[in-house]
């Protein structure tokens, strides 16, 4: 999806769930700005915390001090289920220990590129997302044309 719409899918969430509503998004190592006042959040997916327990522990590194690193820096972290890539033991204790990250798990695989070519086959993709995330989408239908 363009990033114009990821932002206002991500906007739209935060909003349709009740999590705090002014932050700095951080994902995949780019800074987009929402509203820089209050809270930082990042979003990953749960495939990049299983790869970063999993390189980090096989180095030597205490788990816990992925945690210090890393999320500590940010006080709302956002982990996202990929279908197919279930979280291993090592990411679960970190979940666990840790109240400001929160685990949000997806009912459906979500590809870019499928709702694009559902929509261009004059098909219905209001419900192959969230309502938040179709809402944004909405916005900008005519990019997928």
């Amino acid at each position: 999806m363009p990033r114009e719409i990821r932002k206002k899918a991500v906007k739209n969430n935060i909003e349709y769930n009740n999590w705090e509503s002014h932050f700095n998004l951080i994902s995949t190592g780019k800074h987009y700005e929402i509203n820089p006042t209050e809270y930082d959040l990042f979003i990953t997916g749960s495939d990049l915390l299983n790869i970063m327990t999993k390189t980090t522990s096989s180095r030597g590194i205490n788990i816990n001090q992925i945690y210090k690193d890393f999320y500590l820096k940010f006080p709302n972290i956002l982990i996202v289920d990929r279908k197919n890539m279930p979280l291993e033991e090592d990411a679960k204790k970190i979940l666990q220990q840790n109240s400001n990250i929160l685990y949000e798990t997806c009912p459906m695989e979500i590809s870019g590129n499928k709702i694009r070519q559902t929509y261009r086959e004059g098909k219905d993709i209001s419900t192959m997302v969230s309502p938040p995330t179709w809402a944004a989408i909405k916005e900008h239908i005519h990019i997928f044309a």
